[in-house]
């Protein structure tokens, strides 16, 4: 959009040049480079656009409005596309706090260079725009959320998905290597659910993973977080959780599956293995020394839970 912008701004620019407008030539040059800038942005420091993007809106809108007061009525009609820009590039909340400020403006300056008859019309154009835009806007927002949601979730469960594991894994070890956050994970997967789909039908291993799921979310505090990684596995993170904290939570996790009865099947069970974040430890070590603790707790019979081996046990002597 930058670029088809800027193409837009050099077009105008070498008319006005031609036509030795050169007022006109002034504000769509300077338009011109802060399109090439914003561009540039984007291109090479795209970390860095974001933090530009309102003061470059907020320097268009204010060459716009010194554009309608310097050439009057024929830079009014500039307000039409910027202000559906503005909400393109914005989003709909700091776009209508620029275009509370930009609006009025604009209006001001079409009561004193308009006719009676044009300027209802250039007013109403410009309020029914700035509607349609913004509703644009926030609906395009509402959408985008919405299927960031659904990206994020399993379909069946409700729990979040193995994507967006990944993502709170990494941003845990990027927790503990920089404030020496403590983390722990908690992994377990139902025992026997292949039982359970051959003997009582998909339908009956989908209610019980749904059930399941609601039953442990009820468990978990507001910042741990629940996920789905495979038919039967599951994954909790828990956020500022020491070893011996995450295991009282998994044995009450296990003790409160045992308990209840899902999809009308009592004495289901599950098996946990349970990991602390140790310092250093990428994220797919910390997984894995979870991942051998559960392995253990099926060894040993299922229905337990197990803690891992602290990773520096594991690492070669000498």
């Amino acid at each position: 959009m930058s670029a088809l912008a800027l193409a837009g701004s050099i077009v105008f620019t070498a008319i006005d040049l031609v036509t030795h407008e050169w007022s006109t030539a002034i504000v769509t040059g300077t338009l011109s480079i802060l399109l090439a800038g914003l561009l540039y942005l984007i291109r090479r420091a795209s970390h860095l656009a974001a933090q530009f993007l309102f003061v470059l809106t907020a320097a268009g809108c204010l060459l716009i409005l010194v554009a309608i007061f310097h050439l009057h009525l024929a830079c009014v009609f500039w307000a039409y596309p910027f202000l559906c820009i503005s909400y393109l590039i914005l989003g709909s909340g700091r776009a209508s706090v620029l275009m509370c400020i930009f609006c009025p403006v604009v209006v001001f300056g079409a009561w004193h260079w308009t006719t009676h008859e044009e300027f209802p019309r250039v007013i109403g154009s410009l309020v029914l725009t700035w509607i349609f835009a913004l509703i644009f806007s926030t609906n395009s927002e509402r959408q985008h959320a919405e299927m960031e949601r659904l990206a994020a979730r399993d379909p069946l469960t409700g729990a979040a998905n193995r994507r967006e594991m990944e993502k709170e894994i990494e941003r845990a070890v990027n927790l503990r290597a920089r404030h020496k956050t403590p983390a722990s994970v908690i992994l377990f997967d139902l025992d026997h659910f292949k039982k359970i789909n051959d003997d009582r039908g998909h339908n009956v291993g989908d209610t019980v993973l749904i059930e399941m799921v609601a039953s442990v979310s009820a468990r978990l505090r507001k910042s741990d977080r629940l996920f789905r990684t495979g038919g039967e596995e599951f994954v909790v993170l828990l956020q500022h959780s020491r070893l011996s904290e995450a295991y009282v939570l998994a044995e009450c996790l296990r003790n409160m599956v045992q308990s209840n009865t899902f999809a009308s099947l009592p004495g289901l069970t599950i098996s946990l293995g349970v990991a602390e974040l140790e310092a250093g430890e990428p994220a797919p070590d910390w997984l894995r020394r979870a991942d051998d603790a559960l392995y253990r707790a099926k060894e040993l019979g299922r229905n337990q839970t197990v803690r891992a081996v602290p990773r520096l046990a594991e690492l070669p002597v000498g």
